[in-house]
């Protein structure tokens, strides 16, 4: 076995990577693409665009096998399978990067929690619960992780669903921060407001105003919530999460023509893209010029980790326009044997 590794250089194994991508072979295809990766190291070979490709690869990998797990943990939890279903969850976190996936899990995974809300569990022993009075009660329901992690896990198992560079600027904020961000997906939003507010007039940050602003969206007030995703693209135009967030809100209010506009945006400087074109995608849709949402749509089949999702938005339009053989091609292709 070894021999044949050694025999072979990283070309051989970036070939048998794409060709377990486009058979939907997604682990061998990571472990193809990590063997390259290894053989380009062990012959010292230079190419850092090369190397890009390839990790790039290993992310869609990643993140078709983070929504298979997702999959398979929203099953287990509707058969009442609990702890089957955190696995799922924990291996949904561990392979995939995208951001609609990840927060799934984590929604799935505060779910779970609240329905085991009346087993006894031990309070953690430090972190955000001795910070500002928020009790351990609102740290042990977040459905950010298990009962037996204590609050620096919790919230750093929780900013994992977070693009990295974001993950990483989220975790450099301190505790304080970290505490306000437990608060807020513990369900405490008015305490969370005001940490979030006191940490902001202290000094004046783009992510506190997006926390901010998503507090005010699930109270509805929506004009609060734009003002302050508004101000934290004034402070940081390259933060993704705010134009998707203001993307969202401007389509919720009807606006949809500003925020296909803001959404055409995030696709030329490669915010989120995917999520912004599939976006796009379900505005078209709404508004009823389908074969807008058609071509957006059609443009995800060309990534793995878009691909099955855009293939079940494709399919029934296509049926609707009587293009039966391409939507029973694009379901044997991409949706063969899901249910």
């Amino acid at each position: 076995m070894f021999g044949k590794f050694f025999s072979r250089d990283y070309r051989y194994y970036v070939s048998q990577g794409d060709k377990y991508l486009a058979a939907e072979r997604y682990a061998d295809a990571r472990t193809a693409f990590n063997d390259a990766l290894e053989k380009m190291h062990n012959d010292k070979i230079d190419d850092a665009a090369l190397e890009a490709d390839i990790k790039g690869k290993m992310v869609l990998a990643g993140d078709r096998l983070g929504f298979v797990n997702l999959e398979e943990a929203e099953h287990a939890f509707q058969s009442g399978i609990a702890s089957k279903a955190r696995e799922h969850i924990h291996l949904v976190m561990q392979l995939a990067e995208d951001v609609i996936t990840r927060e799934k899990a984590e929604i799935l995974l505060r779910r779970i929690t609240e329905v085991e809300a009346g087993e006894p569990a031990a309070a953690p022993v430090h972190g955000c619960a001795s910070c500002k009075g928020v009790s351990p009660e609102a740290v042990e329901n977040s459905g950010i992780s298990d009962e037996d992690l204590s609050s620096d896990d919790r919230f750093y198992l929780a900013i994992q669903t977070l693009p990295h560079e974001l993950s990483l600027r989220y975790a450099g904020l301190g505790e304080e921060f970290a505490c306000a961000y437990l608060t807020a997906h513990g369900g405490r939003a008015d305490s969370a407001l005001s940490l979030f507010h006191e940490l902001n007039e202290t000094a004046e940050c783009d992510i506190y105003h997006y926390e901010i602003s998503l507090i005010y969206y699930e109270q509805g007030d929506l004009s609060r919530c734009e003002h302050h995703l508004q101000r934290a693209i004034e402070l940081n135009r390259a933060n993704p999460l705010c134009w998707l967030a203001l993307a969202q809100l401007t389509a919720d209010t009807g606006r949809f023509q500003e925020a296909l506009q803001l959404l055409d945006h995030m696709v030329v400087h490669q915010f989120l893209p995917d999520q912004a074109r599939s976006m796009q995608g379900d505005i078209y849709q709404s508004i009823g010029a389908v074969d807008k949402a058609i071509d957006c749509y059609t443009e995800l089949l060309a990534f793995p980790g878009t691909a099955r999702i855009a293939a079940e938005r494709l399919v029934p339009l296509l049926e609707n326009q009587g293009r039966n053989d391409e939507a029973e091609f694009l379901f044997k292709k991409y949706l063969k044997g899901c249910c």
